[in-house]
């Protein structure tokens, strides 16, 4: 069986790890991201309460594979789209491989982040904000226990994914 592949972001990686699903989640889901997304997840501010110590030997078992972004594909991406300019590196690194690679969405099935920017920056690019999937949704599709798709943080719930697509649609995250 061939497993959904997953570009994933700093967040969902860092609430994986929160939620104690990363093993499972890579075991049923063929996970990517880029290298600027492993940094900014073993890196942080360790003095905040919410910090999230993360495992670099687990990190790195678990990912597919990690693709480099150059410089040149950078800047290829922030010409054609200005406004991405705004972006986390994390999603900013992610979003210039995937269209500087062609990586069709469609054949990557999803797409998951947390981001409410990333996602509204999803909308200029076109068809793309129709592949981002929530954690939520992606650890009900790996068929994980209910209990620990039920503990993921509101930023990661499908609900919440819904919302923000349909303010971006009617214009009310411009």
């Amino acid at each position: 069986m061939t497993r959904k592949r997953v570009f994933a972001d700093t967040n969902v990686i860092l609430e994986c790890f929160r939620i104690n699903v990363w093993a499972e989640l890579t075991q049923r889901c063929q996970v990517e991201t880029v290298e600027m997304c492993v940094t900014e997840t073993l890196t942080g501010d360790r003095t905040r309460t919410d910090f999230i110590e993360v495992d670099p030997e687990r990190l790195k078992k678990g990912l597919h594979k990690v693709h480099p972004v150059s410089k040149r594909e950078l800047d290829l991406f922030n010409l054609t789209y200005e406004k991405m300019a705004s972006l986390d590196d994390g999603e900013l690194h992610l979003y210039a491989y995937l269209w500087s690679n062609k990586v069709r969405l469609s054949e990557v099935v999803v797409l998951s982040t947390a981001d409410k920017g990333a996602v509204l920056r999803a909308n200029d690019l076109p068809d793309w904000l129709d592949w981002i999937q929530s954690l939520q949704e992606l650890l009900r599709d790996a068929k994980l226990p209910r209990a620990k798709i039920d503990a993921v943080g509101p930023q990661h719930t499908a609900a919440f994914l819904s919302k923000v697509r349909t303010d971006v649609r009617n214009g009310v995250i411009p």
